[in-house]
């Protein structure tokens, strides 16, 4: 089972697409790690008055997943606060950038998708974002981290009922990105084992403890855990702790639009 941890170090600092003082970056996982369009998982740490400079992704997508905030973050012409918890999206041509305008560090995690038949772009347009002021536009493609608008559902034959809610779908994007979904597992629940044969998914673990099976392997995952399943693989989870689990599942197809999955009729109860 591959698990790296996007809380981990070591951190490299390095300036970001032309942005203010340094980032500190973490690669979590690269297109090295995964059989679809899939291109990285990184995570960063901005220190006070720093930025990540506005840049466009002229056919790649990324989505930033707002931590310890807030930032203020630059989606095209609009400038604006994206509160912690929070998760942010930049569609194949827009532009995106974030700038930390409070007296605290902050933490965000970087996903990003290419196209197809191409790496991943990303061409920084010389703004720094320092000299911005927020403005009244509303941020398009922004989705709260809220576990009071998730709902309540059994997951592939799993023990009890998680609850989940899908924030962006295969529509939303240009590049075979599937989904985002946001999910919240209450002790003794279970996402049953189950696999894929056309999607990729990545479980990233952002809140509490629990114990995954991915192709017949058991191990322990915490906050700050990424899982990569593999195309044809079988996994699940299940939370055999006495707290909340709370995760973000990611997925990419190898069809746009193509979402498939086969129950293997195992909740995983033994694992509790």
């Amino acid at each position: 089972m591959r698990i790296r941890n996007y809380q981990t170090g070591p951190f490299t600092a390095r300036r970001e697409k032309g942005g203010a003082g340094e980032v500190g970056m973490l690669d979590v996982l690269d297109r090295s790690d995964f059989e679809t369009s899939f291109a990285f998982i990184k995570a960063g740490r901005l220190g006070p008055g720093c930025s990540l400079g506005l840049h466009l992704h002229e056919r790649s997508e990324e989505c930033l997943v707002v931590l310890d905030g807030p930032l203020s973050v630059a989606h095209n012409e609009h400038f604006g606060v994206v509160e912690s918890r929070s998760v942010a999206l930049c569609r194949a041509g827009d532009a995106h950038g974030i700038f930390n305008h409070t007296d605290h560090w902050t933490s965000f995690v970087g996903i990003g998708v290419a196209p197809q038949d191409g790496p991943f772009d990303a061409v920084p347009l010389d703004d720094d974002l320092t000299g911005r002021e927020s403005d009244d536009g509303e941020l398009e493609f922004v989705q709260r981290l809220d576990p009071t608008l998730l709902t309540p559902r059994r997951a592939h034959v799993g023990l009890g009922e998680i609850r989940a809610r899908r924030l962006f779908d295969s529509d939303v994007f240009t590049t075979n990105w599937g989904f985002v979904d946001h999910a919240f597992m209450p002790p003794g629940t279970s996402v049953g084992y189950h696999r894929h044969d056309t999607i990729q998914e990545c479980y990233v673990i952002i809140g509490g403890r629990g114990r995954m099976k991915v192709d017949g392997e058991v191990g322990d995952v915490t906050k700050g855990d990424c899982i990569p399943n593999r195309i044809g693989g079988s996994h699940g989870i299940i939370n055999h702790t006495d707290a909340p689990l709370e995760y973000l599942n990611i997925a990419v197809c190898q069809q746009k639009g193509r979402i498939d999955f086969t129950n293997l009729e195992d909740d995983l109860s033994d694992l509790l």
